[in-house]
C-alpha cells in the first residue's frame, strides 16, 4: 500500500501534515482530515496529497465545509425544537 504526504492548507499555510497509508490519495486525504473530500475546488482551506514515490501531487476540498455543516446543524436543531 502507497504512502502519501498529505497536507492541510488554509490559503497558501500549511496547517497540520500527515503521513497515511491508503489506496489512494482520495482515500489518503480523507482518512488524514477525517471526512469526506472531493476532487479540489476553490475553498479557503484545501488538502494536498503528495505521492513521492511517483512524483505526483494531487489537491481535495472538504465535501462540505464547515460553515455550511455548522449551519445545517442548527437549522436542523431549530426546525427540531419547533417541532417538538
Amino acid at each position: 500500500m502507497p504512502t502519501y504526504l498529505v497536507e492541510e492548507i488554509e490559503l497558501n499555510k500549511v496547517t497540520a501534515v500527515h503521513t497515511v497509508d491508503a489506496h489512494s490519495p482520495f482515500r489518503a486525504a480523507a482518512f488524514a482530515v477525517g471526512a469526506e473530500v472531493t476532487v479540489r475546488v476553490w475553498e479557503r482551506n484545501w488538502i494536498r496529497v503528495t505521492d513521492e514515490n511517483r512524483g505526483r501531487i494531487y489537491a481535495f476540498s472538504l465535501a462540505f465545509s464547515p460553515l455550511k455543516s455548522d449551519r445545517l446543524s442548527s437549522d436542523a436543531k431549530r426546525s427540531g425544537a419547533a417541532s417538538s
